[in-house]
């Protein structure tokens, strides 16, 4: 059996044809024929985002006339805050409906080698000599952002891999090469499934790519069926909360002392509120207190942005955190809320 090699793309496009249709984020392009730190990218507002898809194209192939296609291989080489959605390959200019290697995969904050298919993996259609060597032969790839998040994609490649019309048994590649159709980092490092990225101010929409180190998340103790809360950033001044939820209440949403300067607790103020909900219920703002405070009360979707003034923490007795309740949502209903709070100095938990 023989293959192609490795290939580049020199055609590159942001698609939203199928699967990316709900795609909001669009892809730079240019940048994803070759492995030199130059990217392609895609950056998200304050709110988890799904990527366009990145789609790439004239590979040119050589295939034999006659020859039988066995199999196709993909690698990508990206980094960022986020994880992989769709691997889509693309034929005759048309995106692949075959689902067989999306996967979740999260990204790191360096660039990593990933690949997908293989020497027996046809990716769900039939092919020529003629498919592969056509200048709309490709592949299209879609990733999920994090909330400030951003995907760089450096480099996509591949190698086909075929049987000569005369049942030639040359091949350029090791004989070795696996035929698994599954997902292998060509990288030793942890692939972690939760990632974050810093960004300096709460305006809705990033340019930044850089990632923090410093951001934490994690899942509530309660037995609320909650996705996740995140800790995107925490200085002695602020701090942004992003939290994701489908069910119940309360829950908290901020835990004041898991913020900076935790051995005394801040009185915490919102400055700005970012929110989509997705029926018709209602969220609930309060500050936990004796009794909790309501401060805030949310429906659909929106941006509250308050200028020259605050949020205030008016309950009686507070404990300093900020807890979210639902009211009037169905089944399957989700909700998520970008917070972006004010630490005010001289507060210590009662």
């Amino acid at each position: 059996m023989a293959d192609t090699g490795w290939l580049s793309p020199s055609t590159e496009a942001s698609v939203t044809d199928a699967p990316h249709g709900s795609a909001s984020v669009s892809f730079s392009t240019g940048n994803a024929g070759s492995s030199n730190d130059t990217y392609d990218y895609a950056n998200a507002p304050p709110m988890p985002s799904e990527s366009h898809g990145l789609k790439c194209t004239t590979f040119g192939a050589s295939v034999p006339g006659g020859a039988t296609i066995n199999g196709i291989e993909v690698k990508v080489e990206c980094k960022g805050a986020g994880a992989f959605k769709y691997l889509r390959i693309v034929k005759g200019g048309s995106i692949s409906t075959d689902a067989s290697n999306d996967n979740s995969t999260a990204t790191t904050g360096s660039d990593v080698v990933y690949d997908f298919g293989g020497a027996a993996d046809l990716w769900g259609e039939t092919w020529t000599d003629t498919d592969i060597n056509a200048s709309t032969f490709g592949v299209s790839v879609g990733f999920d952002i994090a909330v400030f998040g951003s995907i760089q994609v450096d480099h996509v490649q591949i190698k086909v891999h075929y049987t000569s019309g005369d049942n030639s048994s040359s091949s350029s590649s090791d004989s070795s090469e696996s035929s698994s159709s599954s997902l292998n980092s060509s990288s030793s490092s942890s692939q972690s499934s939760s990632s974050s990225s810093s960004q300096s101010s709460a305006s809705s929409q990033s340019s930044s790519s850089s990632q923090s180190d410093n951001s934490s998340s994690s899942s509530s103790s309660s037995s609320q069926s909650v996705v996740d809360i995140q800790t995107v950033r925490d200085t002695f001044r602020d701090a942004i909360v992003f939290f994701e939820g489908t069910d119940s209440s309360p829950v908290d949403l901020v835990d004041a002392s898991s913020l900076s300067s935790a051995d005394v607790e801040p009185r915490l103020t919102i400055t700005q509120l970012i929110w989509n909900i997705s029926g018709s219920g209602t969220l609930k703002l309060s500050w936990d207190g004796t009794p909790d405070k309501v401060s805030m009360t949310l429906n659909g979707g929106g941006k509250f942005t308050f200028n020259g003034f605050t949020i205030p923490n008016d309950a009686s007795s507070p404990t300093g955190d900020l807890l979210v309740s639902k009211e009037n949502f169905g089944s399957g209903d989700t909700y998520e809320i970008v917070i972006h709070l004010r630490k005010v100095s001289g507060y210590v938990q009662s």
